[in-house]
């Protein structure tokens, strides 16, 4: 009866021994994962304080942009899906009007357009292609919402101001894009979207954005959602204006017509 007795209290000595030690071993677990969340949530808050910092030096350079030059990949607007090119696009904005020209080249078909807003009435544009006689001029297509014109950077500029206010933003990396060494955003507001802005002047040369197109004012389609990607190759802040851009080459003559005189893949709306 007392061996039973010692016996009995010894193994509640090691299991009251497991207890404690299992105990401790839980509480330093506790405080490893406590210290680990607090440095996870302290990560997250600086990325979101730098993305914040980002946002606000590209708003800042929108106070200074009156104009953009940039070059830029494209694909085709129209039915087939595989013409693809690029695009030289100046954009002015003059005495509160949008002036915009564009030339485009697709390669595969050794075609080069062109299309530039009417200064003598910037609600009018000009197209021609290469190589052609005549050039037509229309008017330009109101936009679905019947919102003012503006130029893209100016819609760019609501849109960061937008993401900062309601949104949310986070830095994700540093990395190098044609030849650009650039922040990379996760940027959150309406959509989830990817942003690359230049180190050095913080322009965005590339995004990538989820757009859903359902809702109020969408064209009604079978895509739900769709991915656009835009990226720039090369860019200059506020070009010298050249009124070269918006006149016809000599001998060409202006025929009047409408935006669906032209090719889809070959024009794309003001």
């Amino acid at each position: 009866m007392k061996k039973r007795y010692i016996l009995s209290f010894t193994s509640v000595m090691v299991l009251a021994g497991c207890g404690d030690n299992t105990a401790e071993e839980n509480e330093t677990n506790d405080n490893g994962n406590d210290e680990i969340n607090e440095e996870a949530e302290n990560n997250a808050q600086l990325e979101e304080e730098e993305a914040a910092a980002i946002l606000e030096e590209a708003l800042a350079e929108f106070d200074e942009i009156e104009s953009v030059y940039r070059e830029r990949p494209i694909d085709s607007d129209g039915d087939d899906p595989d013409i693809t090119g690029e695009e030289k696009e100046w954009v002015f904005v003059e005495d509160g009007d949008v002036l915009v020209h564009r030339e485009r080249e697709f390669p595969e078909e050794e075609l080069r357009t062109y299309m530039f807003t009417d200064r003598e009435d910037p609600e009018y544009a000009i197209f021609y292609e290469e190589g052609s006689q005549e050039a037509i001029r229309y008017q330009i297509p109101e936009t679905p919402t019947g919102a003012e014109e503006v130029a893209w950077f100016q819609q760019q500029q609501e849109l960061f101001e937008a993401i900062l206010e309601d949104g949310e933003a986070e830095l994700l990396r540093d990395e190098e894009l044609n030849g650009f060494d650039t922040y990379v955003l996760e940027t959150f507001y309406q959509d989830v979207s990817y942003r690359w802005f230049d180190q050095e002047t913080h322009f965005q040369v590339r995004a990538e954005v989820d757009v859903d197109l359902e809702g109020p004012g969408i064209v009604e389609s079978n895509i739900e959602e769709r991915e656009l990607t835009e990226e720039v190759y090369t860019y200059e802040i506020n070009p010298t204006f050249d009124e070269s851009l918006f006149e016809l080459p000599e001998d060409m003559e202006l025929a009047e017509g409408s935006y669906e005189d032209i090719p889809e893949e070959r024009v794309e709306e003001f």
